[in-house]
């Protein structure tokens, strides 16, 4: 889990984007999503993404440690705002 800066899915294929290499299998988002710790963040309806591997966020894209840009979508937008904020927060009780 530590490896994996995103999850992609195309074609009714999941693509694991990790620090080394990729790994693909069958199945569909919403399914990898409910097995996955609460850090993996959907930010668009093709990408799920380990917040801990995000390096900066804009106003429509993130930027991950590997300076991949991936978009946000509208719909998800709300919940990566929360995910920065809550992470603000813990910097600061930290």
């Amino acid at each position: 889990i530590k490896d994996i800066l995103y999850f992609e899915a195309k074609n009714k294929q999941i693509i694991i984007h990790k620090t080394q290499g990729e790994d693909l299998f069958y199945d569909n988002l919403e399914e990898v999503k409910k097995r996955l710790p609460s850090v993996f963040v959907q930010i668009h309806r093709s990408f799920l993404v380990n917040f801990d591997k995000v390096k900066e966020v804009g106003r429509t894209s993130l930027l991950l440690m590997n300076d991949k840009e991936l978009p946000i979508g509208q719909t998800n937008l709300p919940q990566v705002r929360k995910m920065i904020y809550d992470k603000e927060e813990e910097k600061r009780i930290d």
